[in-house]
């Protein structure tokens, strides 16, 4: 799995950000947005790195789908089609 290829997203909460990446089923939280995306981002690629370790190690590397994937892959999107075409949610 190539790292542009994976897509994430992060919002805010009233405790601050919450970052995840939809193909890995990973999230992070920090109280600032640039410090949650690159939390996010270095978690994704310590994650693939370990995972490429183990793999060459020898070791059985099994990668499950992330429940609803799919449907979530779909609603993102859909979202930043929306988004290109100057719609916002509301």
């Amino acid at each position: 799995m190539n790292m542009k290829d994976l897509r994430y997203v992060i919002k805010e909460t009233p405790f601050g950000y919450v970052g995840k990446c939809l193909e890995l089923g990973l999230m992070v939280r920090d109280k600032d947005f640039d410090e949650c995306y690159n939390k996010i981002c270095q978690l994704a690629y310590d994650y693939l790195e370990s995972a490429d370790r183990l793999e060459r190690e020898g070791h059985t590397v099994i990668c499950k789908p992330v429940k609803h994937y799919w449907l979530r892959k779909m609603r993102f999107d859909i979202d930043e089609l929306l988004r290109a075409m100057g719609f916002e949610k509301g």
